[in-house]
């Protein structure tokens, strides 16, 4: 289950650092720049990288339904097993001590979002 996440967490970072960061073209902005591209490149280059931020975050989406579904079924399977081994006292302490961990987990992505989306990410010369 570590390893899920750990995955996930390196798809979703990959995901944001080449979906650029901020919406006014942050990255992809600097990029046009640095590759000297006349007007006419400029759209078409941007035109391209929108495409392929909007098929990405698509697969991302799509990913994650599914590991969604996997985990749920897993935890489903799991529960299972275990009402043959715990009380119901014990199986519903494991519920709140799993609903608590998730809470947990939720909070700490929630911050993390939030510390990417507030820049705090950058460095003193505003890259990342």
């Amino acid at each position: 289950m570590r390893g899920i996440l750990i995955l996930v967490a390196l798809m979703f970072s990959q995901q944001y650092a080449l979906a650029g960061h901020d919406e006014s073209g942050g990255h992809g902005k600097r990029m046009a720049e640095e590759l000297e591209l006349t007007a006419e490149q400029s759209d078409a280059f941007r035109d391209i990288m929108q495409e392929q931020k909007s098929k990405r975050q698509e697969i991302f989406s799509e990913f994650r339904q599914q590991m969604k579904e996997q985990m749920q079924s897993l935890h489903d399977e799991t529960r299972q097993k275990l009402t043959g081994v715990l009380t119901d006292e014990q199986l519903a302490k494991f519920d709140e001590m799993r609903e608590m961990r998730m809470e947990k987990m939720k909070h700490r992505m929630q911050q993390r979002h939030e510390k990417h989306k507030s820049g705090r990410h950058h460095d003193e010369d505003g890259k990342s």
